[in-house]
């Protein structure tokens, strides 16, 4: 068993091709064996037969198989013999709005005529002109090649989807994973353990002539996690736009603690730190008792989660190292998109889980919505 991320393949043409389609399978599963787990990927067939179900509702069965089947598929293996098909509203024939429609919207499109001899008791003569039209038309837009043969067919096929998927290089899933981990470890755990006592020491407030420091108590607490709208705004600009004075930096510490460890509070926290140490500079001064333990209602740890931009930035250039630019139909830039949503899933997916594995889900950690903006302000 390994991860992999699942290119569909919409299998277009007439009923007619059953062998043709039965080749494309089978031509997928042979790419699946020899690639499957060292790519990371893995091509699955779609073909409207096996995958539609029915629907009731207005449109017809074309669009439902465009809105269902197709749209959503990575790559289109459309497959012409001697007949188009019936027309349908918006085209000359089904097989034919589904490989407009994909060419369209600028994903690949790997199209195949056949040149297979055929007994003159199968010839439709007019089905024949309209597929010779679509072809001319095709020819011009350089969208298609032929086969005289299934095995002649297969060969073709196998090379061309070598060439294709040179642009699609799946991200090892575990990456989001291993990331997500390491902020559960690093962060999440650790602040937990370090706040559920509900008091610290503030080693950065020794109080005046003694070699004690302040301490912070507070009735509770919560861990509060930044999750960008997207894997995109994962950057160091987002992370200085979140903290720029809203949070200030803080050094806490408990009893069982040998070093301090570093948080982010709310900079309204910071500033009645500050108040209460400028307070017992002057009672030092009086000889008045000094304000030994600062007590809040709660206590808000706020943070980014960080991992998430080398997330960003590795994802970012390994697109730019296989796609080198190129914007045509030909190149993964589709695919891309979703593997970028793929691993910002699997990043707080993961995380997630750890926190329910180590019993620590609840109100004291919860995540805010964070998308980088002059204006944004910590919610309540």
């Amino acid at each position: 068993m390994f991860d992999a991320s699942t290119l569909e393949v919409f299998i277009a043409s007439t009923n007619d091709l059953k062998e043709e389609r039965q080749a494309v399978e089978q031509v997928l599963r042979d790419w699946n064996a020899r690639n499957g787990r060292e790519r990371q990927i893995m091509l699955k067939p779609i073909r409207w037969e096996e995958d539609s179900t029915p629907e009731l509702g207005p449109g017809s069965f074309q669009e439902v198989i465009n809105k269902r089947l197709l749209d959503p598929a990575d790559i289109l293996i459309g497959i012409i013999g001697k007949r188009l098909g019936s027309p349908t509203g918006k085209s000359i024939a089904g097989t034919v709005e589904e490989i407009e429609r994909f060419a369209a919207a600028k994903k690949p499109v790997l199209l195949y005529f056949s040149d297979r001899e055929f007994s003159l008791s199968d010839i439709d003569t007019q089905e024949l002109e309209r597929v010779r039209e679509f072809r001319t038309a095709m020819q011009t837009r350089g969208l298609f090649l032929t086969f005289k043969d299934i095995e002649d067919f297969k060969a073709r096929l196998r090379s061309h989807l070598d060439s294709l998927l040179q642009d699609f290089q799946a991200l090892l899933i575990p990456a989001g994973r291993a990331l997500a981990y390491g902020l559960f470890k690093n962060f999440v755990e650790p602040t937990y353990k370090l706040l559920r006592g509900r008091k610290v020491d503030l080693p950065d407030y020794k109080l005046p002539s003694e070699e004690t420091e302040m301490s912070l108590s507070f009735s509770s607490f919560r861990i509060r996690i930044a999750k960008p709208v997207l894997l995109e705004e994962a950057t160091d600009e987002a992370v200085f736009e979140l903290r720029k004075d809203r949070l200030a930096e803080i050094n806490v510490k408990t009893p069982d603690m040998r070093r301090a460890f570093r948080i982010y509070v709310p900079s309204e926290t910071k500033t009645r730190l500050d108040a209460a140490m400028s307070d017992n500079l002057e009672r030092s001064t009086q000889s008045q008792p000094l304000i030994r333990n600062l007590k809040l209602d709660r206590l808000d740890v706020v943070d980014f989660p960080t991992p998430l931009i080398a997330l960003h930035e590795f994802v970012r250039y390994v697109e730019k190292a296989i796609l080198k630019g190129t914007s045509d139909e030909t190149s993964a830039g589709g695919y891309w998109q979703r593997q970028k949503t793929i691993q910002y899933d699997e990043f707080f997916n993961c995380l997630n889980s750890r926190i329910r594995e180590e019993g620590l889900a609840g109100p004291s950690i919860e995540y805010f919505e964070y998308k980088k903006s002059p204006d944004f302000k910590l919610p309540d």
